[in-house]
């Protein structure tokens, strides 16, 4: 090969280095916040937007309070190890394709009961194994929802039962629309568990561009969704057949039941973990 072949082939690459690291340097201040090192003026600048944007006034004001709600919501809650840690890692993918299997059943055995108010006959017949299903998730998600930590002050949030149910599915559509194959490069999920036990710096993203082991975190999301959706039926069911007045067919919004929860087609015909 002539020495000037060589030379442009050389010369190419250096220029390709090069061009690498300005975009690394550029990014920089940005990735670590030190925004100063793009313009003494811009950390001032920056604050003042933020003290001028859109506040939760402004947000109810486009798309209405219960919609509000749910975003700041979305916002302060770690959904994180809400969902990760509270949730999915408590259960086995054997154990919720068993579950999956027993709520089924017993989404239909609160009818036979409708001619009964004797609330601790009803307790007597869900003591047997078929619905183990429901100790558990009562257990994870009790009936009048879960306590977790603001990420910003510290402060208690209730979540309630429907609202974890919510951001189930959220996480589901979001983990679908962003994660690839590097995700599980990145965190080192060769089990599909995604229990983010790595950190691979030497993972390009976006990677292969395919879709990972990481579906399998998003199925067992989609199975404990499943799972509150009945779990709720067979609640607000039972509490109409127990209650002595009018008000067990009322809506508790104290509980968020006025928040519909949709099974998509998918989940309706069984497609989650089989």
């Amino acid at each position: 090969m002539p020495s000037s072949s060589l030379r442009s082939s050389s010369e190419s690459e250096s220029s390709s280095q090069e061009y690498l690291q300005r975009l690394l340097d550029s990014g920089r201040p940005i990735l670590r916040g030190e925004l100063e090192a793009i313009d003494e003026n811009l950390p001032s600048l920056v604050g003042v937007l933020r003290s001028v944007g859109a506040g939760r006034e402004v947000v109810r004001s486009h798309v209405g309070d219960a919609a509000e709600r749910l975003i700041h919501l979305f916002c302060v809650v770690p959904r994180q190890s809400l969902i990760h840690d509270d949730l999915l890692f408590h259960y086995t993918d054997s154990e919720l394709v068993e579950h999956l299997k027993q709520s089924e059943v017993s989404l239909a055995a609160p009818a036979t009961n409708s001619n009964s108010n004797n609330q601790d006959q009803i307790q007597e017949d869900h003591s047997a194994a078929p619905w183990s299903w429901r100790k558990k998730l009562q257990t994870l998600v009790p009936a009048n929802g879960i306590t977790v930590k603001h990420i910003k002050t510290g402060e208690d949030v209730l979540v309630s039962r429907r609202v974890v149910a919510v951001f189930l599915m959220m996480t589901t559509a979001d983990f679908s629309d962003q994660l690839f194959g590097f995700q599980d490069e990145l965190f080192d999920n060769i089990d599909g568990r995604l229990e983010f036990k790595g950190n691979n710096y030497a993972a390009l993203w976006p990677g292969d561009g395919k879709p990972g082991l990481w579906m399998n975190s998003i199925s067992r999301m989609a199975a404990i969704y499943t799972l509150i959706v009945r779990e709720e039926a067979i609640f607000v069911q039972e509490r109409k057949i127990t209650s002595a007045t009018a008000t067990g067919d009322k809506l508790d919004k104290s509980r968020d039941e006025d928040i519909e929860l949709v099974v998509p087609p998918t989940s309706a015909q069984g497609f989650w973990m089989n």
